[in-house]
């Protein structure tokens, strides 16, 4: 996202391109980088425990994250949104899109946001407010 971000500023006249680590995707630990199919044939069981519990659960090693990390640190970035990001263009994976979305209507659960689709290169449009 960042690369892209950056190539896209290149383009239109705007302020730096701020990278902000509580944005970026979650992270899978040592999972990161493959496929579905291939860690469903993981024989601990694991995996598929982890499919049961998906929003608190982590998956195995360092830097792993659960759903309720990723959630925990978009939320702490938009604790800091303030009026001078107004209009802003967030370039963003899935993950930070569905808490985002569930920011911008509280009503939607993580079980709502996982069956949204998040196109793929598609502008998606929320409007983020703070109460108060």
């Amino acid at each position: 996202c960042e690369g892209l971000a950056r190539e896209l500023s290149s383009r239109i006249p705007r302020k730096a391109v701020p990278v902000d680590p509580r944005l970026q995707e979650i992270h899978f630990g040592e999972w990161e980088g493959q496929f579905w199919s291939d860690l469903e044939k993981d024989e601990t069981g694991y995996f598929w425990r982890w499919t049961v519990n998906w929003k608190t659960e982590r998956p195995p090693r360092a830097l792993a994250e659960s759903a309720a990390d990723l959630e925990a640190r978009v939320r702490d970035w938009f604790s800091e949104y303030t009026s001078e990001v107004d209009g802003a263009v967030l370039i963003r994976h899935a993950g930070p899109i569905r808490v985002l979305r569930q920011i911008a209507d509280p009503s939607i659960t993580w079980d709502d946001a996982m069956a949204r689709k998040v196109p793929h290169l598609r502008p998606i449009y929320l409007e983020l407010c703070r109460d108060g």
